[in-house]
């Protein structure tokens, strides 16, 4: 949020969802406690404006919430984060005026499964407040015992003449339904971890089929071997109660954290051609691991948050080692510090684009830049055309520049030699499996 906000600036609302009654109790019940009442009203506020994209004014919020700016601006921060909201700045550096778009929730699966919001939650209210949220949310299991006879579209109606018929190209107000991962519990061994949990009190009749999918992704995604899962497991275990999945996610990441914290040797570093005639460097960019290009870009002190982001882009995105990479150079270069809107908001952008490389993506970097600056020539006649607000990495600056100095700094640019293919077998043995 941009702190020039005034009562007089602009303000534009891109609202294409409908909220069902139960993304409200969702709202109320589950991401309340998370953003606070304020927050919320801000929200529901935006949401009952008119979907017509009429030009408004701060002051509303003033007038109708009583609040004031700086309330507001701390509020959004929040909506923001949590993905609710998504705010966007007008290119024209002339016009005072900013976009909303806003997002539906989670439904309460997708919410409860999600390892960053789960335990954010988790560690707000409590455990048992969250217990009895979660079991308010929880319906029984499909019952067994039954096979499934319903007919299929072509058996019940004629085929159709669809010569005359044009697939619409419309955005049309609704929901965006997010993909869940697809995991083979085939690729742990569950066999050799009930072996090594004999003798104590975790039994195996804990391990539903929830709880296997969600060893195989913490395994995967955190690169922790059987022994360390079985510690894991041990912890997240009641009695009584079984395997708590969100202890387990807890106690997992402390162990990643743990293990990262260890004294281990530097990364390796070596030199890269770097110019831009040469596709030597995309293509190493592509065989690295982002695990280990972050250290390199941190010169081997990443921070935990730097190493929770790039964790949660393997685990939650489809992009490859070479397109996330491409992405940690790009978002590096407007600061020091990976911020988790900003760069799961690109994450999702270049998801739907379908990158598979570190040259597609970042060559449709540079054609955004330049039909962004086309575009800034030409505002007058389209005053309304708002994106993201972007600054230009250096590294992609440089690309404009003489050849020349390109070679001069060439020399200069270094990226993580992978030594242990580890790491990157287990990211892309997730990827398979999703």
């Amino acid at each position: 949020m941009n702190t020039r906000l005034m009562p007089r600036t602009e303000f534009l609302v891109y609202n294409k969802i409908s909220l069902s009654p139960s993304d409200r109790e969702m709202l109320s019940d589950i991401y309340m406690p998370l953003i606070g009442p304020v927050s919320l009203s801000i929200y529901n506020y935006l949401i009952d404006l008119k979907q017509d994209m009429t030009v408004r004014f701060h002051s509303e919020f003033m007038d109708i919430l009583n609040i004031e700016l700086s309330t507001f601006t701390k509020e959004l921060e929040k909506l923001e984060a949590i993905d609710l909201v998504k705010t966007y700045v007008n290119d024209d550096v002339h016009t005072d005026q900013f976009l909303y778009e806003l997002k539906s929730p989670l439904d309460a699966e997708s919410f409860f499964n999600d390892p960053m919001l789960s335990m954010f939650l988790f560690a707000k209210i409590g455990s048992k407040k969250f217990n009895e949220k979660k079991s308010a949310w929880i319906y029984h299991p499909f019952p067994e015992g039954f096979s499934d006879v319903s007919r299929n579209f072509k058996e019940v109606f004629s085929t159709l003449r669809m010569n005359e018929f044009e697939k619409p190209t419309e955005t049309f107000i609704g929901n965006a339904q997010s993909e869940g991962s697809r995991i083979d519990v085939t690729e742990f061994d569950f066999d050799m971890l009930y072996t090594h949990l004999r003798g104590t009190y975790v039994e195996k009749g804990f391990f539903n089929t929830e709880v296997q999918r969600t060893i195989v992704k913490l395994s995967q995604v955190f690169n922790l071997s059987l022994y360390q899962m079985k510690d894991v497991i041990i912890k997240s275990t009641d009695r009584n109660e079984g395997i708590d999945l969100e202890l387990l996610k807890h106690y997992a990441l402390r162990e990643y954290n743990a293990t990262e914290g260890k004294a281990k040797p530097r990364v390796q570093l070596e030199t890269l051609n770097t110019h831009e005639n040469s596709t030597d460097y995309f293509e190493q960019l592509d065989g690295i691991s982002p695990l280990n290009r972050i250290q390199h870009l941190r010169n081997n002190h990443a921070s935990q948050n730097d190493m929770r982001i790039v964790t949660e882009l393997i685990m939650t995105t489809k992009l490859s080692d070479g397109v996330i990479n491409v992405l940690l150079e790009y978002v590096l270069q407007k600061g020091q510090y990976l911020n988790d809107n900003y760069v799961f908001s690109i994450a999702r952008d270049w998801e739907k684009k379908g990158f598979l490389t570190a040259k597609e993506a970042s060559e449709s970097v540079l054609s955004f830049l330049g039909e962004n600056s086309k575009a800034k020539k030409n505002y007058p006649n389209n005053r309304f055309k708002v994106s993201h607000k972007t600054i230009e990495p250096k590294w992609f600056s440089d690309k404009k520049t003489t050849d020349t100095k390109d070679e001069n700094k060439n020399d200069e640019k270094t990226i993580p030699e992978l030594k242990d293919d580890s790491i990157a077998a287990r990211i892309q043995q997730f990827r398979n499996n999703r």
